[in-house]
């Protein structure tokens, strides 16, 4: 009987794409497109309304990761009469939607949802890393970065968004705002950290697409696929292979294991263009390699080294 009340599904789903998906992952996206459209144009609903609906009937990582393309499909349904409705239905809307996403991306106008921790993550092409919200604290958690498989339990984390400011569990989000630029909102829907502030390039704020790379590299990529903002320019405490050392950056410890804040010990180039350790506590500040008190050649070190790591 189910099986003959879903025919219709099958009728009416592109042959080109129903290898694709299912008949039942097919039939939740038609239902709720069909629930919210109207012959007469003042009565139909609005996009965020639409999609918002599509969210809680269709699997978290599929409509949330193709959020942008959810709503430009559902501006074509409902801005052409019904006569129209389901050749947009059948060629657009199932190949978008029920087609499994790569799981690396998030799309504008798309989000990460904190109370969704375990399903709503990046992953990177060949599943070597994670990017999505890490509970630092009793209800606290920073949006970070971290290898899929470790040898013991805790996530060896590479890199952390809001290592001194940690959000909400429930209400936070990392959006791709539409702006242009990646958020992270508390729960009061304050800006806790982005990708636009005056440390990043001007460009920052024209992302349309931020990807999780399988070097680990969170990066925002602009309409042209050119990178806008990575995190390998804004590195924590952890130093990837590939990821270089420029003089304008800065790895700063955790205060501790297993506590991810800002901690005292600090790598960077000082102004003799010498890499350099320092202690650099609330009382004092001072290097500790190499050391202090010979000279830059008689550390076996000189001025003229290429700037990176």
């Amino acid at each position: 009987m189910v099986r003959r009340n879903r025919k219709w599904v099958e009728e009416t789903t592109d042959p080109q794409v129903s290898g694709m998906c299912n008949n039942s992952s097919v039939e939740i996206p038609i239902k709720v497109v069909l629930s919210y459209v109207e012959e007469e144009r003042d009565g139909r609903s609005t996009m965020s309304h639409v999609v918002d609906a599509a969210t809680v009937a269709w699997p978290s990582p599929i409509i949330h990761n193709h959020r942008a393309s959810a709503v430009h499909i559902m501006r074509i349904i409902t801005s052409v009469g019904c006569s129209s409705l389901f050749l947009c239905m059948v060629t657009a809307l199932p190949f978008i939607l029920a087609s499994s996403p790569p799981q690396n991306v998030l799309y504008r106008d798309g989000s990460l949802s904190v109370e969704r921790s375990s399903a709503d993550v990046l992953i990177s092409e060949q599943a070597t890393f994670k990017a999505g919200f890490y509970q630092v604290g009793e209800n606290a958690f920073s949006f970070a970065i971290w290898f899929s498989e470790t040898l013991d339990r805790q996530k060896t984390v590479v890199w952390m968004a809001n290592r001194d400011w940690p959000v909400n569990g429930r209400g936070s989000r990392l959006s791709l705002r539409k702006g242009g630029d990646l958020a992270l909102l508390d729960a009061d829907d304050s800006v806790v950290w982005t990708t636009a502030t005056p440390t990043t390039t001007t460009s920052a704020g024209a992302g349309e697409v931020a990807e999780l790379w399988e070097t680990g590299n969170l990066v925002l990529l602009d309409g042209e696929r050119r990178v806008v903002w990575q995190s390998f320019d804004n590195p924590t405490d952890t130093l990837l292979p590939g990821q270089p050392l420029t003089r304008s950056l800065r790895l700063v410890s955790r205060a501790a294991e297993g506590i991810y804040t800002t901690g005292y010990y600090v790598a960077h180039f000082n102004d003799d263009n010498v890499l350099s350790f320092i202690y650099d506590g609330p009382n004092t500040s001072s290097i500790y390699w190499p050391y202090p008190d010979r000279s830059v050649f008689q550390n076996g070190r000189t001025r003229y080294l290429l700037h990176h790591f």
